[in-house]
């Protein structure tokens, strides 16, 4: 039995995603995978008697899987564990993870589920993002927009396996479905919400920029700036926004009153003094040092 597990173990690394297998039945192991490969993504149907499975970090180094991986139950319910915690999946409760995060399964009732992998350029070019941060369990029925894709990606992926099909009509109909799947719910989260809180927490550092700011919160460059955009701000702009409250801040401070203007750039984010006496000229109307005697004396 041991023999038969790791050659699971070796076809499902191949075929989809490694994972580590323990068998709730060690004597038993009925285990089935179909899989269409797509130019841009891959559909997966699996079916297999009880056990766990595990993803740790050496699996993922071994056999990495780059961007989105949706778990789809069509019966049973199982277990996904994660570092945020535990949550139960089944029909009308889907899962959506990076592939390249660490995470274990309690497939106690056996597993007949629909799996698809959305590489990371495809999940890019789809939504604007690179990854999601954390695992989301999607409660279909909950939204009837979801729910009626949900049930038309089964439908699909039905076919497709049905008809061994490899034309691109229903991949691209699928991955209208995961878009709008990813849409309604990682991209619902307020990512420029997330952005201004990471603003806020790294404007200080002289780096900080768009490219480095979408990648703490989990997002491509383009996306952010689009999100910025839509506000009528740039993400250069908010950075720099930011730096001069903190200069202000400082600037207003009795106790800070006898720092030098090198050190105030300094402590607010900016490469050079003469950077921040430019920017905060532009901004306050008048030289940083002037402005501390106006604010000092307001405050006194």
């Amino acid at each position: 039995m041991g023999q038969k597990v790791e050659a699971w173990e070796r076809h499902h690394a191949t075929s989809l995603i490694g994972l580590r297998t323990q068998l709730h039945d060690p004597g038993r192991l009925r285990a089935e995978t179909a899989t269409l490969e797509w130019p841009q993504l891959r559909l997966a149907k699996v079916l297999a008697s009880p056990h766990t499975v595990r993803r740790e970090a050496e699996d993922i180094a071994a056999h990495p899987v780059s961007g989105l991986v949706a778990y789809v139950p069509l019966d049973g319910h199982s277990t996904f564990s994660h570092h945020s915690g535990n949550v139960d999946i089944g029909p009308g409760r889907l899962m959506l993870c990076d592939g390249d995060s660490r995470f274990s399964r309690d497939l106690s009732q056996g597993v007949n589920e629909l799996v698809i992998h959305v590489p990371r350029d495809t999940l890019n070019g789809l939504t604007g993002l690179r990854s999601i941060r954390y695992a989301v369990a999607v409660d279909l029925e909950l939204s009837p927009t979801l729910s009626s894709a949900a049930r038309e990606f089964v439908a699909l992926a039905d076919s497709a396996f049905g008809w061994g099909c490899t034309g691109s009509t229903s991949e691209n109909r699928i991955l209208d479905l995961v878009t709008s799947l990813v849409a309604d719910t990682v991209k619902g989260r307020d990512h420029l919400h997330e952005a201004m809180n990471a603003i806020a927490d790294g404007h200080r550092e002289p780096d900080l920029s768009a490219g480095v700011l979408a990648g703490r919160i989990g997002v491509s460059e383009r996306h952010l700036s689009r999100l910025f955009a839509e506000v009528g701000h740039s993400v250069p702009q908010a950075v720099l926004a930011a730096r001069l409250e903190s200069a202000q801040s400082l600037l207003s401070d009795p106790e800070s009153a006898c720092i030098g203007m090198a050190e105030v750039a300094f402590r607010s984010g900016f490469r050079s003094q003469a950077q921040f006496s430019r920017s905060y000229r532009s901004r306050f109307g008048m030289a940083p040092l002037r402005h501390r005697r106006v604010l000092l004396s307001v405050t006194a």
